[in-house]
């Protein structure tokens, strides 16, 4: 289960995963390794509501925690 609106939103932020997680650690609110991060962003393992949150601030999106992981099987 795959979140497609934020994979779309991280395109469009033009940062890697590389630079997401960079930033998330900086600041202590996205602590994990790139496998970790890909294994979330595709749905297979879960983020919690503070990953979520620094995820999109980190990426810079407008769009709602609920629209921004929904899920292919919501679409």
């Amino acid at each position: 289960m795959a979140y497609p609106n934020l994979k779309a939103e991280i395109a469009r932020s033009g940062l890697t995963y590389n630079e997401i997680l960079e930033r998330g650690k900086k600041d202590g609110r996205l602590d994990c390794t790139i496998s970790t991060l890909s294994l979330k962003i595709n749905g297979k393992a879960e983020f919690t509501l503070n990953e979520s949150m620094a995820l999109k601030d980190i990426i810079g999106t407008d769009l709602p925690l609920s629209e921004l992981f929904k899920s292919e099987s919501e679409a």
